[in-house]
Order: structure tokens, then sequence, then C-alpha cells
């Protein structure tokens, strides 16, 4: 039921596909050039950038060039790397700013006021971005911070002459490995925008005089998977050893042969578990959403969707005249997501008291057909609206700020328009 949906795109853009060669590859004379041009360009040890790539929809070209330049890249619009969490597609100036982003080469004129033309390379364009920034972090309030290392495991900044309220902004996509100390003590990571309130993928952290080290850090699993590695070492030992052993190998295999049948159904039996486990898990609705969304709270009494009122018929249900509000796994542009959907194509709104923390996360997956929007406010003011983007960039990522009411229950109004409708979800971060 969860994989068959995803099989026939599998087939179609993994299998399914026609290889090209140097001849036939778009760009391909004038990409060489460009990468060797880019192999000269100096770095200083306290800058940091990437590289750009504004290429047709489908063009894929770029994802090889840090095999060969070494520069950090992204590529503007869909790509092959788009089914992790936490990447962006678009190219707004202030996405660029956030990814440091110097350079930006194109398969076509670009006319904007935040690039400058530097050269060409045949049928290329390439760009110098007016907003980088060497420093791949921003200060929020009092305060003043130098760059002191910028690896891939560990970050170190130096800031000065903050105050209680500073706060400093890194440029890198916050995941639970990371952690952040700052004289001995461990300070908590936020997630944040990288601007307004779409792709909340930076971390944010509190900020104080001294030497802030952020560095990626070992988990259990993490652990868990090194020994498990390092054991791969002695068990290929062994093996090689029975290999050589003739005899030993014979009776090793002659034990095996005579558990096959217990084996075999072990593992069927263990498979149908699963199974069984998943299947009442995608049935009982209230473990399809996480404790954590707002839907979970909800008596139905706070909800109108297309202007008729609502009542909850069964856990994270709402019946809403002839509509139906409902958890549900659905179907996405690529993959299976977990929210609420409905068929109907207006506005749903959620007028009442919601107990409120630090954030407010959402996520959404708009139909092939027009636009929608998300829009909150709280207390009667508004925190903010979003225009969902087309259905071809799939699943996407917002967030509000409600830490000056975290800890409280305000009046909360939650705007879901026409597209958006289709799959999302609002979940309180503490």
């Amino acid at each position: 039921m969860l994989i068959v949906p995803g099989l026939g795109p599998l087939y179609h853009e993994q299998i399914e596909k026609e290889f090209l060669g140097e001849r036939q590859t778009q760009y391909w004379k004038d990409f060489q050039d460009f990468l060797a041009w880019s192999k000269t360009l100096e770095r200083r040890p306290d800058e940091f950038y990437r590289v750009a790539y504004h290429f047709y929809y489908g063009n894929h070209l770029s994802t090889i060039a840090p095999a060969y330049n070494g520069l950090p890249m992204y590529k503007v619009g869909y790509t092959p790397t788009q089914i992790f969490d936490a990447f962006p597609v678009t190219d707004e100036p202030e996405l660029f700013a956030a990814l440091s982003i110097k350079y930006v080469l194109a398969g076509y004129p670009l006319e904007r006021s935040d690039l400058t033309f530097e050269r060409r390379f045949g049928e290329l364009w390439l760009y110098r971005c007016n907003s980088y920034d060497p420093r791949p972090f921003h200060m929020e309030g009092a305060g003043e911070a130098e760059l002191l290392e910028f690896s891939p495991e560990r970050i170190r900044v130096r800031i000065r002459h903050t105050d209680p309220q500073s706060r400093i902004v890194l440029h890198v996509a916050n995941y639970d490995r990371w952690q952040a100390t700052l004289a001995g003590k461990t300070l908590p990571i936020a997630s944040v925008p990288v601007f307004a309130h779409d792709y909340p993928y930076l971390m944010e952290m509190p900020a104080a005089d001294g030497e802030l080290v952020v560095e990626y850090v070992y988990r259990t699993a993490e652990w868990i998977g090194l020994l498990i590695t390092l054991a791969a070492l002695p068990l290929f030992a062994g093996l090689v050893y029975v290999g050589r052993r003739s005899d030993v190998l014979e009776r090793a295999l002659d034990k095996l042969a005579s558990w096959r049948w217990p084996i075999l159904g072990s593992t069927l039996a263990l498979l149908l578990v699963v199974g069984v486990v998943l299947a009442l898990r995608t049935r009982d609705r209230h473990r399809i959403m996480p404790p954590e969304s707002i839907f979970q709270s909800l008596d139905g009494s706070e909800l109108t969707l297309d202007g008729q009122g609502c009542v909850k018929t069964e856990p994270l249900v709402f019946s809403c005249g002839d509509q139906t509000l409902r958890a549900e796994v659905v179907p996405g542009t690529w993959g299976l997501h977990t929210c609420m959907t409905t068929e109907a194509t207006g506005e749903l709104k959620i007028q009442g008291r919601v107990p409120l923390g630090s954030f407010l996360a959402g996520r959404y997956e708009t139909t092939k057909e027009g636009s929608g929007s998300i829009q909150i406010a709280v207390n009667g003011t508004d925190l903010g609206k979003v225009d969902t983007r087309p259905a071809r960039l799939r699943l996407q990522y917002i967030q509000f700020d409600t830490r000056p009411y975290a800890g409280s229950s305000p009046s909360v109004d939650f705007t879901v328009e026409s597209a958006a409708l289709h799959c999302f979800d609002l979940r309180r971060i503490p």
C-alpha cells in the first residue's frame, strides 16, 4: 500500500531512461571551459562560497561540478537531491545570500539587479552575485562575529559586544547531530527560516561574548553504525580463513542447509508481523499525525470549510457540510506524506484558542491546478502569509515565529486556501 504508488515514477525516472554521451549533452564543451576557469579561482581561508547553476528544468549537468572544481554547488529548480529534506530549490536574492552564492552560471541571460554579468563560456553566462557575503552567518540584535573555522563538521565563531537578546544564525542546515557550546555550556539550537517564512532550515542559537563551537557529533545510532562497520573487518578475515579451510566451510554450509527452513520461516514471519504493525498504525488516525499537530487538539467547533461549520466525527476526521477534512496518507508528486487533506477547493479557517510554543512549523504540497495560500494571525496580529509554490517544486516547508506567545493559548486565526488544501499540516515546536 505504501510502496506501490511510487513504483511508476521510480521506473520512469531511474530505470527507463536514456544515457547521453558527451556529444548529446547540452553545454558539454562550454561547461568544461567553465570548470577549467573555476579551478583557477583563489579562495581565502576565511572565505566560503558556492556556485549556483541556473539551467533549464531537468538539466542536471551541474551536479558533477564539485568533483572537478572542488566548489560547493547549488542547483536552482528540481534536482536529483530534492528527495532529501531541508533542501531549497528556488532563486530568491535572500536565498542566494544565505547560501553564500558568489557566482551564478546560467544557460540563458538573466536580467536581475542582484547579479552582475562577469563573462561568457560559449552558450553559458556567468554572473557575480552582488549580495555575496563571505561570512556564513549573521547576527540578530547587538554583537559582532568573526569566523575562525568553517569545516564540514566543525564551525568556530568569535563573538563580541552582545547583550542578553543577541542571537546568531548560522547559514547551515540544522540536523540533530549538531551540538553548540559556548564557554563550556551547551546551547539550544532552533531551526529558523532562510527568509520570511520559507525554508526553516538554518541554525539559530543564543549569542554571548566568547568562542562559539558548533560540531557534528556522534549520537547512539552513529556509534552503533561505526561498531557494525568496524566489525566487518574481523568478519571478513574470519570468512577468508574459513574459505581456505574447505572442511570447515563444508561443515558450516551443511549446518546452514539444515537450518534453511527455520530461517526462511522466521524471516517470513518477521516480515508478516512488520506488515501487520504498519497496517494497524496507518488505520489508527491518532498515529497518522504527530502529537504536536494542532489538529490533534481541535474539537471541530473552531473549523469552517468553504463557509460550512465542522463537526469532529472521529479522531482527526471533521465533517463540514458536504465536505470532509481528515488526516490521511496522501500520494504527492514524489513519495507519500502524512497530512490533513480535503477535496474542497475553497477556504479552510481555524479560529480559536490554541496552545503555542516557540514556532508553528508547517508543510504543504499543492496539486497541479492553480495556486493557494497559508496565512496565520495571533490575537489579531498577522504573523505572515505564504503563497504556495508550483506543484513541480513538491513538498514545501514553512514556519511562523510564535516566541512572544510561547506557553500561552492565544486566539489563533489560521487560513488555508485552494491548492494548499491538498496536503498540509501545522505543528507546535516547544
